[in-house]
């Protein structure tokens, strides 16, 4: 018995629901991924930003400089050329870079505080 078009019809429905369904699921994912990256990332840019010239710049660049350090022994919060600010959070002061730097980053002229 051939399939009537009332029942084509209800198939492709269905389809059409589970693909709405599937689509919508993914672009929730989505925005929920993009808006975790971007939390993540906002302390780490707010320091990075304060660098104001290029002389600083090309200095954290030689030293290998990164926000997020590698290792957690290593960072700047524990490096004896860190000063913390005075605000719980922000970023602190780099002796080296005589400039904004992360209390989680890290660079080649870390030294451990004594």
């Amino acid at each position: 018995m051939p399939a009537t078009r009332e029942d084509q019809a209800s198939r492709t429905m269905v389809s059409r629901r589970q693909a709405l369904y599937r689509a919508a699921s993914l672009s929730i994912l989505g925005v929920i991924a993009t808006l975790v990256a971007c939390k993540k990332d906002t302390k780490a840019l707010a320091c990075a930003e304060l660098a104001a010239t290029s002389a600083d710049k090309s200095l954290r660049d030689a030293r290998h400089y990164v926000e997020q350090s590698p290792d957690q022994s290593r960072t700047c919060r524990a490096c004896s050329f860190f000063a913390f600010a005075s605000d719980a959070g922000a970023c602190g002061r780099c002796q080296i870079f005589n400039g904004a730097a992360n209390p989680d980053g890290h660079c080649d002229s870390w030294a451990a505080k004594a």
